[in-house]
C-alpha cells in the first residue's frame, strides 16, 4: 500500500475551518456594528455567534471525518483492486478447458470440432477424462439457438461436473 499520506484529509478539515472563520468575521462585523447602548441585543448576538461557530465546526468535523472515511475506504478498494488484477491474477484466471461454441440448436463446436448437439454430452465426458481437476467452460451463445438449447448444454456441463462456467453472446454486426 502506498505510504505517502493522502492530501485530503487536511483539505476537508482546512476548508471546514475556513468556513467557521468566514462565518465568525461576518457574524462579528454585524456584532461590532450594533450599538452599545442595546447590551442586551448584543450579548444575545453574540451567545449566538458562538454558538453557531461551534455548531459550525462540529458539523464541518464530522463531515470532514465521513469524507476522510469514504476517501480511505475509496482507497483501500482501488489498492485491493488493483492487487487482485496484477500478480495474482495468474493463480485466479487461466484461460477455459473447454470452449462451447453453439452454431444452431442442432450443432455445436466443442474445442474446435464440430460435433451433433444430441453427442455433446457423450463428447464432453470424453474430453474431460483428459482434463485437469475443477475444468472450466467458455460458452459462446448464437443467435440461431434457441433459450433450451442452451440450457440444455449448461445442464449436461453442470452435470458433468463442470462448476465454472462462463457465458457470453458473439457482438452484433
Amino acid at each position: 500500500m502506498n505510504s505517502t499520506p493522502h492530501p485530503l484529509p487536511a483539505l476537508h478539515h482546512a476548508c471546514y475551518l475556513l468556513v467557521a472563520l468566514a462565518w465568525l468575521v461576518a457574524a462579528g462585523s454585524v456584532w461590532h456594528s450594533i450599538p452599545f447602548k442595546r447590551a442586551v441585543l448584543k450579548a444575545l448576538v453574540g451567545s449566538g455567534v458562538i454558538a453557531t461557530t461551534l455548531g459550525l465546526i462540529l458539523c464541518g468535523w464530522m463531515i470532514a471525518t465521513f469524507l476522510n472515511a469514504s476517501s480511505d475506504l475509496y482507497e483501500a478498494r482501488r489498492t485491493a483492486r488493483s492487487q487482485s488484477s496484477s500478480a495474482g491474477t495468474n493463480e485466479v484466471w487461466r484461460p477455459a478447458d473447454i470452449r462451447i461454441e453453439f452454431l444452431d440448436d442442432w450443432r455445436l463446436r466443442l474445442n474446435g470440432t464440430t460435433i451433433p448437439a444430441a453427442e455433446f454430452e457423450e463428447s464432453l465426458g470424453e474430453l474431460l477424462k483428459n482434463l485437469p481437476e475443477d475444468p472450466s467452460a467458455d460458452i459462446l451463445g448464437s443467435g440461431d439457438a434457441s433459450y433450451a438449447a442452451i440450457t440444455r448444454v449448461l445442464e449436461q456441463c453442470t452435470r458433468a461436473g463442470v462448476k465454472n462456467v462462463s457465458f457470453t453472446l458473439p457482438e452484433a454486426p
